[in-house]
């Protein structure tokens, strides 16, 4: 269920937190890597879904 006390971020704010091309977020979320809603015509990524995409996306070397 969707907390409307949750934190959301624009294309903008997510491209600037991961240090990507506005293209690439795009591509996360096209390729249905990164979770977002679209509000008319953008889109707002929560700050949840954005955590859990950064999760997933952790790196660990195997020995």
């Amino acid at each position: 269920m969707l907390n409307m006390q949750e934190k959301f971020y624009t294309i903008n704010e997510v491209m600037l937190l991961l240090q990507v091309a506005k293209l690439t977020v795009y591509r996360y979320i096209k390729n249905w890597k990164l979770k977002a809603y679209k509000i008319w015509k953008e889109f707002r990524i929560s700050q949840n879904d954005l955590e859990e995409f950064m999760e997933k996306s952790k790196f660990t070397p195997t020995k």
